[in-house]
């Protein structure tokens, strides 16, 4: 299983975990696998229904704790705690897409003027 692969298949194991599905990831074992598992990162979680409805989009900006322990959290939360919508029921889940963001540490842009800054900002690029 790649990484990424890995990291969908927590967040659903978390997710399932609340509808009565036992939480069998071994996290000691996922770590010799994944040592970046460890790492303090930020993340957010989207769920979407049939691959486009937002249902549910729960994260954080700054690492606060493993990645692993934040894909957790943040997979339980936009599920069940997006104050934007009720509680996930299993039934949705059926239909429900999920992806996982990986954000950088926020880092200052210095600009000009509102030119300078559109010049700037480029979506989807990491350095």
């Amino acid at each position: 299983m790649t990484f990424q692969q890995r990291l969908l298949s927590l967040a659903r194991a978390s997710i399932e975990e609340e509808f009565g599905t036992p939480f069998t990831v071994d996290r000691d074992t996922l770590f010799r696998q994944f040592p970046e598992l460890a790492e303090k990162r930020a993340t957010f979680v989207t769920l979407k229904t049939d691959a486009i409805s937002l249902r549910g989009c729960i994260g954080t900006i700054i690492p606060q704790r493993p990645l692993f322990d934040d894909i957790i959290a943040n997979a339980k939360e936009a599920a069940f705690h997006d104050p934007r919508f009720a509680p996930l029921q299993m039934s949705e889940y059926r239909r429900c897409s999920v992806e996982i963001s990986l954000l950088t540490i926020p880092q200052e842009l210095r600009y000009k003027d509102t030119s300078d800054l559109r010049n700037k900002i480029r979506q989807g690029l990491t350095e």
